[in-house]
């Protein structure tokens, strides 16, 4: 003998209840950060921050600091610089690889960048067009770097950022 179940009365007072959940449900999920770990294809999205190092007594030493090499021009025209011309390579975004590539400007006591290195790759489309976007921003310099009320070399770590949207 087969028992037949009565439903709850709160089921019974309201039809939509289970199709409201369910809606709701889909909209939670469908909301929610989407995190690629497929680190062929594209690696997680992130936006690194931009960090300086000071050279005393012989060494880099790391700051934790808000204060940060100023381009000559200013900030602005700096990004500007950089960023106005940045293609971002068809390879790059048919395949989604999005990031960061991530550069060391070494800065003399005189504001000039004397050597740009690449510390993080993302693909080579994106690093030769990451570089060429670096070498423009810094074209016209720095202002000499302040630290402790005397002018130092530093080296500024720097990221060249690619997001699809």
């Amino acid at each position: 003998m087969i028992k037949k179940y009565n439903q709850p009365k709160k089921f019974q007072k309201n039809p939509f209840l289970p199709f409201i959940v369910l809606l709701i449900t889909l909209f939670c999920v469908s909301c929610s950060q989407k995190i690629k770990t497929d680190s062929s294809k594209s690696q997680n999205l992130i936006i690194l921050e931009t960090r300086v190092l000071v050279f005393q007594n012989g060494v880099y030493e790391e700051l934790n600091t808000e204060n940060k090499p100023e381009p000559i021009n200013g900030e602005d025209k700096f990004y500007r610089d950089m960023y106005s011309k940045l293609r971002y390579p068809a390879n790059a975004r048919e395949n989604n690889i999005q990031g960061s590539v991530l550069f060391e400007l070494e800065i003399n006591e005189e504001g000039i960048v004397e050597s740009i290195k690449k510390i993080q790759s993302l693909s080579a489309e994106c690093d030769r067009e990451a570089e060429s976007a670096i070498r423009r921003g810094c074209k016209d310099g720095f202002k000499p770097y302040k630290y402790d009320g005397s002018v130092v070399r530093v080296k500024y770590l720097i990221p060249v950022n690619f997001r699809l949207e």
